[in-house]
């Protein structure tokens, strides 16, 4: 059984998930146009709450929201470890929804920008309740428009 606890972010958690972003995720930070140390570092500060998944004792995932205080609406973001990827996705379901939960208190509506090769990440969005749209170009690539309303 897999020991998971769910702890704020600290600037170090970022920095180790730094060390193991997937190629993909590296790629999706390039295309905001600064490098992945800058832009990463810039979500974290900017974000109302970040939390670090720690199973096993290994950081495996950094999920956040970023929005403006008493703002209608807020921007889900997270990043997987090589690691996190070997997590049951029925656990990482499980603890997501509570994540989006606690987002929902905070906005009442919550947007995401996916890139359409994230196809877990759709999944999963889709399980814990978004709707989406038509896959659009957005940032060089095609997006899907992830939209969850409380």
């Amino acid at each position: 059984m897999v020991s998971i606890e769910i702890i704020p972010t600290t600037s170090d958690h970022i920095i180790e998930l730094l060390l193991e972003l997937k190629d993909l995720d590296k790629d999706e930070l390039y295309r905001f146009g600064a490098d992945k140390e800058e832009m990463l570092l810039k979500i974290y500060k900017r974000s109302i709450f970040v939390d670090s998944v720690i199973a096993d004792g290994k950081l495996v995932w950094i999920f956040g929201v970023l929005g403006e205080y008493l703002g209608e609406t807020g921007r889900p973001w997270s990043l997987f470890t090589p690691e996190g990827e070997k997590i049951s996705p029925f656990i990482v379901t499980c603890f997501y929804r509570q994540a989006i939960d606690k987002m929902l208190q905070l906005f009442p509506v919550l947007i995401d920008m996916v890139d359409i090769k994230h196809t877990k990440v759709l999944r999963m969005l889709k399980i814990v309740g978004f709707k989406f749209g038509e896959p659009e170009p957005f940032m060089n690539g095609l997006f899907i428009k992830a939209t969850r309303r409380v």
